[in-house]
């Protein structure tokens, strides 16, 4: 996290590196870029004007006023406030219930982790690309965010070569503490680097292979890259 000015209150807001925030809310970015009234105000008059056109929706200007809902109508409500509503999953298309106050959020279109898990991780990261690209070049077959669980825990790798059991991840420089980048790593850092090395003793456990590559690696020095991958026998020489 680092502490950054808004631009349009100079407020001072803790955001990520990697975010491109310039002001400290939305309310403060709605008010500098998209209201036309930024610093003008209404007459009187027009303040009386628009408070006459005003229509107050109480009393008899309510269109249910004096009525009042059946207690079978009642009993439907309560239901789905209490349970949410039926949808269909996106992926597999099994009905489940959405909760009513979830009903905004993305993860409401699927019924499972599993699901989402599948279609929202198979298009992948650009450092991730780059290392699939040269895989499909050298005709390795390679499994992309697969599932798997170890020792009653669920992973979800961004490589796996079943060939020779390797594991291949993409590590994102600030996301998982590069020391080389970030000496001292935050509180989000450390989680992942706790994370990542419990997978890496898991995997050993188990008789998996796994290799790991700095963002900056592969963008900059792929390379060297390419000298890890053959020294775990992905070169030119192997044949899917």
């Amino acid at each position: 996290m680092e502490t950054k000015n808004c631009i349009g209150c100079n407020k001072k807001y803790n955001s990520y590196p990697s975010a491109q925030r310039q002001y400290c809310s939305h309310q403060c970015h709605f008010t500098h870029t998209t209201n036309p009234m930024l610093g003008k105000h209404h007459t009187q008059e027009t303040k009386q004007k628009i408070a006459a056109k005003a229509v107050i929706r109480t009393g008899t200007r309510n269109s249910f006023y004096g009525k009042h809902h059946t207690a079978q109508t009642i009993a439907i409500i309560r239901e789905k406030n209490r349970k949410g509503l039926i949808r269909n999953c996106t992926d597999c298309q099994k009905p489940f219930y959405a909760k009513r106050f979830r009903l905004t959020h993305r993860n409401t279109q699927y019924c499972s982790n599993e699901c989402r898990q599948k279609n929202t991780l198979t298009q992948g990261t650009r450092i991730e690309l780059h290392i699939r690209n040269y895989l499909s070049q050298l005709c390795i077959d390679f499994v992309k965010n697969n599932c798997i669980t170890l020792n009653g825990r669920r992973f979800y790798p961004d490589l796996y070569v079943p060939s020779m059991q390797l594991f291949i991840e993409c590590d994102g420089d600030y996301w998982h503490g590069n020391p080389a980048q970030y000496p001292q790593p935050d509180i989000i850092q450390k989680r992942s680097m706790e994370r990542d090395k419990h997978f890496e003793s898991l995997c050993y456990e188990n008789g998996f292979k796994l290799v790991r590559f700095w963002e900056s690696d592969i963008l900059n020095d792929f390379g060297k890259v390419k000298e890890v991958l053959s020294h775990h026998g992905i070169n030119n020489t192997t044949a899917s």
